[in-house]
């Protein structure tokens, strides 16, 4: 400001650069650092600071399936309008990705969409055309989690007018357009996720082709397959179920073996290397342990048992009560913990949750096999989460962000709501089958159409997805209300409850004109 006051010049003068910076990128090879750098802010970051790690914790953590610790500060006492340092940073590094994302589709698209017209046809449909698929991707991706945590719910035949967080489509040109954006209503929000995940999936290849692509293509970024279900997440919330169906046909039926439901539950979080579960549509690489930066999931440990090759001392959720007795995984959680054949048979219960004992004295804690609680207030069995550092490579263990059984249970939900239950039980069936153990349930026996119900197949999603933040918003998604669970002395609230939307965060109101 005082520079600006002595030498009298307007501010749009004052910051247009005599010399601007040429644009970094000269050929396909070095555009490729355009779309990894999304990736990196949005999916890692040193010690604690991972965005989309922490927009699940918090989401996770208001959920009615959860019971909680005693850190406050991830909201399971539902105070979404406090300020918290979680959803500032996560703030700032999504809308770091949407304008990194938006200066490079800008410059694209002022060069007809090839700033590189020597390249052969097969680097432009393989790489060139891939990279703008993932530079909408990410920016969807990017708003998608904003949308998730900050806008107002969508109504399907609602105005959708209330007016939510800056929407940017463009790199900023001058001053005002940085300091005074538009603030984009609700409707405006998630019509940008379509138009996003639509032009994804058209860019996008199917899969990795090695020697025709980028080698950093292969370690779990989005392709076709990863557009689509981000399309199918979106039209959920938007409770177009039919459209959300269609996505979910085509990730299913036209993967062409790519994805599918063979494999145990464990073999999607257990991988140390470029390898995936067949599962695994789109995961986030934290295997390497040559660079720092890349241990990304070490908050996720407030959801999970886990840390650094022992167990998390911290980890502030486990099942809840009600959710343990409607599951029939324990007769009376508060009085009668045996873990009945029910959790036993299902080997998701067997390989990715714990059971942690009630706190004893360290000199008793005789059996090795069993983890025990190192909090004196503990004094009752808890069932934990177990899905992260479950490689041969622990902390250096990737993360899945997309996962087959989620499109089929959302499928089959879908099929359900449309009074198709023959279809939704086949669906709910492949994942159910997956997950038996015959040794201990004998053999499995399908739900038939005439049985199935809406709890059936939400209950199962509850233990599919248990820790990946879901179930808030599959909830939101079916106009459903988020039961309180184990919280005393509060009501269910409506699906699309103000007391579930968090608060912009304050210095995004103090510095953005367009919030005054």
């Amino acid at each position: 400001m005082l520079l600006l006051t002595l030498f009298s010049c307007n501010e749009d003068e004052f910051f247009e650069l005599e010399q601007p910076p040429v644009f970094p990128y000269t050929d396909v090879t070095s555009l490729e650092r355009s779309v990894i750098s999304l990736y990196q802010r949005a999916l890692t970051n040193q010690d604690w600071d991972n965005p989309w790690v922490n927009h699940v914790i918090l989401r996770e953590s208001v959920g009615d399936h959860v019971g909680f610790a005693d850190d406050t500060q991830w909201d399971y006492d539902r105070s979404v309008k406090d300020w918290s340092v979680y959803t500032y940073s996560a703030w700032v590094s999504f809308y770091q990705v949407i304008s990194a994302a938006n200066f490079t589709l800008d410059y694209l698209e002022e060069n007809d969409w090839n700033p590189y017209p020597d390249i052969t046809e097969a680097d432009r449909e393989n790489n060139l055309n891939r990279i703008i698929g993932e530079l909408y991707f990410m920016r969807g991706y990017a708003y998608y989690h904003l949308a998730l945590m900050h806008c107002t719910p969508y109504e399907k035949d609602g105005l959708n007018d209330t007016k939510d967080i800056p929407l940017r489509k463009h790199w900023p040109e001058n001053t005002n357009e940085a300091s005074a954006p538009h603030i984009g209503t609700t409707q405006e929000i998630y019509d940008l996720l379509v138009n996003d995940f639509k032009k994804a999936k058209d860019y996008l290849p199917l899969k990795y082709i090695p020697g025709k692509m980028h080698p950093s293509y292969q370690a779990g970024r989005a392709n076709k397959f990863a557009a689509a279900a981000m399309l199918s997440r979106t039209y959920f919330q938007r409770h177009e179920f039919d459209l959300a169906e269609q996505e979910c046909d085509f990730i299913i039926d036209q993967n062409n073996g790519e994805y599918d439901l063979s494999e145990d539950p464990i073999e999607a979080f257990n991988k140390s290397s470029l390898d995936r579960g067949k599962e695994v549509i789109m995961y986030a690489a934290y295997y390497d342990e040559v660079d720092a930066e890349l241990q990304g999931f070490f908050h996720l440990t407030v959801l999970n048992h886990r840390y650094n090759g022992g167990f998390s001392t911290w980890v502030e959720t486990h099942m809840a009560e009600n959710a343990l007795k409607r599951l029939g995984w324990m007769p009376d959680p508060l009085n009668d913990t045996t873990i009945t054949d029910v959790a036993r048979r299902d080997k998701r219960f067997q390989q990715l949750f714990v059971v942690r004992e009630p706190y004893i004295k360290p000199i008793f804690q005789t059996d090795t096999n069993a983890y025990y609680e190192s909090r004196k207030y503990f004094d009752y069995r808890t069932i934990v989460s177990d899905r992260t550092e479950r490689g041969p490579k622990g902390q250096y263990t990737n993360y899945p962000m997309i996962r087959l059984a989620e499109i089929y249970l959302t499928r089959s939900i879908c099929r359900f709501l449309d009074g198709d239950k023959q279809g939704a039980a086949d669906d709910l069936n492949v994942v159910r089958e997956r997950a038996w153990d015959e040794t201990v349930g004998g053999t499995y026996v399908d739900a038939t159409s005439a049985e199935i119900t809406e709890q059936m197949i939400n209950e199962e999603r509850l233990v599919e997805m248990y820790a990946e933040g879901d179930r808030v918003h599959y909830l939101r998604g079916l106009m459903d209300p988020i039961p309180p669970g184990d919280r005393k002395g509060i009501s269910d609230l409506p699906w699309n409850s103000a007391d579930l939307v968090w608060a912009i965060p304050t210095e995004e109101i103090l510095l953005n004109e367009s919030l005054y």
